[in-house]
């Protein structure tokens, strides 16, 4: 159904208020149906604690105009 799928996203601070437990188990699920051996927690964990600094630019006007998504997709190229 997925063999081709490479991106996997969250709307992690809009309608998930639980984003990290969330992205925990479907990345869990994920690792099982791929193959992948990936410590989900520490992926949730490493991904919070990287993005505030990112959206800290954004709301002090350091980088006013890009989107959070790039700011996501930022964040997750450097957790990869």
């Amino acid at each position: 159904m997925f063999t081709d799928t490479r991106v996997l996203a969250f709307d992690v601070f809009g309608t998930v208020v639980d984003w990290r437990s969330s992205v925990i188990a479907e990345g869990e699920q994920l690792g099982k149906a791929k193959g992948l051996n990936i410590d989900w927690t520490a992926f949730a964990d490493a991904w919070r604690a990287i993005y505030r600094p990112y959206m800290d630019r954004v709301g002090t006007g350091i980088c006013p105009g890009l989107s959070s998504m790039i700011y996501i997709a930022r964040c997750l190229k450097k957790l990869s």
